[in-house]
Formats: structure tokens, sequence, C-alpha cells
């Protein structure tokens, strides 16, 4: 009976993970249909109306209307950087196509630009991730700066990946306020930890002395038959 139990329990967990997956395949699924959408359409769009504006653009002193054309470029270059911007944050090319390293550090530009906020990164390789892991791991890296722009004031941000054992160790550290309890239990952290947890690795946040600290421990090859990785990643 305790078999036939212990079983059912796993069964239930395993159709828990496996919905769980496809959810978030059938989100990355959308957000690549609509990125590319918004490149193909709105941007080729957006590149012809500021093409066109720049053609009448010499001519338009002789008119008066210069400085409305002027404005009208501005705002139009403005709207490319925007939806550029927008569908890179849906899909992010560089990490189908280059890894996750190059992506990072794309990402952490990007954050540098748009919130004026310091970010070291250090790594040792670009890591052999397969693709479940890449896209995972990218989103949760994302998400954590996400957490620390909106709730930390932190003014720098340190992100480790050190691989050990086949164990990949990525810290995220900030200088900012400490997190609450209320804030381990948000939204955007939970969907970090499922998101790590069906890599069969695991997520801890905490406050330290001078910020908060998120540890991420995510095992390369690691599949659901190797039992003494799984262990390892969430001893």
């Amino acid at each position: 009976m305790r078999k036939l139990i212990s079983q059912t329990l796993n069964l239930g967990s395993s159709m828990k993970e496996l919905q769980l997956g496809d959810l978030f395949k059938i989100e990355e699924k959308n957000k690549k249909e609509l990125a590319e959408n918004l490149h193909d359409h709105l941007g080729q769009s957006l590149a012809m109306i500021r093409m066109t504006l720049k053609k009448i653009q010499g001519n338009a002193v002789f008119c008066g209307f210069d400085n409305d054309i002027n404005y009208a470029i501005s705002l139009t270059e403005k709207c490319i950087k925007y939806s550029r911007n927008m569908v890179a944050d849906l899909s992010p090319i560089i990490l189908h196509q280059l890894g996750i390293i190059p992506a990072l550090k794309n990402l952490i530009e990007n954050y540098q630009t748009r919130h004026r906020i310091k970010i070291k990164f250090s790594y040792e390789q670009d890591y052999n991730l397969n693709e479940d892991q890449k896209i995972n791991l990218y989103r949760s890296i994302n998400e954590l700066l996400v957490n620390i722009i909106k709730h930390t004031k932190a003014s720098e941000v340190s992100i480790d990946l050190h691989l050990s054992n086949e164990i990949l160790l990525i810290t995220v550290k900030d200088n900012g306020h400490s997190i609450s309890q209320n804030q381990i239990f948000g939204f955007g952290l939970m969907s970090i930890r499922e998101r790590i947890n069906l890599l069969r690795g695991s997520f801890e946040i905490q406050p330290v002395e001078k910020g908060t600290l998120a540890v991420i421990k995510l095992p390369i090859d690691c599949g659901s038959k190797n039992e003494k990785k799984y262990q390892d990643c969430n001893s």
C-alpha cells in the first residue's frame, strides 16, 4: 500500500513537472512568434516611415515644417529603438544563435544602459547547455535583475558563473535593500524556482549584510535518471 501511494505521489509530481514544462515551452513559442511579427511588420514599417521622412526633410524647411519633420524623425527613431528592445526581450536571438554567455553580456549591457546600474559579470567559458537550460537560466537571471531594479535600489550587482563537478553554480548579489520575506514568495521569484526545479536544479535567495544573494545550482547534462546529480543539486 505504501509503495502504491509513493508511486502515485511520484506520478503526480512528474505530471506537474510535465505540465509546467509544457507551459513554459508554449510561452516561449508565443513570445518568439510575437517577436517575429513585431520585427517583420512593425519594425519594417517604422523603418519605411523614417526613410520617407528623411526624403522630405530637406524640402520641409521651405514649407516651414522642418521642426515638425525633425520631431517626427526623432520620435520614429525612438519607436524603432523601443521595438528592437521589445523584440530582444521577447525572444533573444543571440541566446539561440550564440549561446548563454553572449546573451547574458547583451542583457547586462542593456540593463546598464537603461537603468544606470553597474553590473560585474564573471564566468569561465561558454557552457554547454541544452535549449531548455539556456532559455530557463536566461529568463531566471533576467527576472532576478528585474527584481533588483524594482525593489532594492542597488547601485551594483555581481553575476558569477562557476562550473564544478558538472554543476553550474550561478550567484547574483546586489548591494541594495535586503529582500523581505514577502518578496521571497513573490510571483517572479516563484517562477524562477519552478523553472530551475524543472531542470533538476535548486534556487535559493536570502538577505545578506549588504543586499541580497541569489544562488542557482544547475546540473549540466543531468537527466532524471541520474539520481546522484539530482541529489547534489538539491543538497
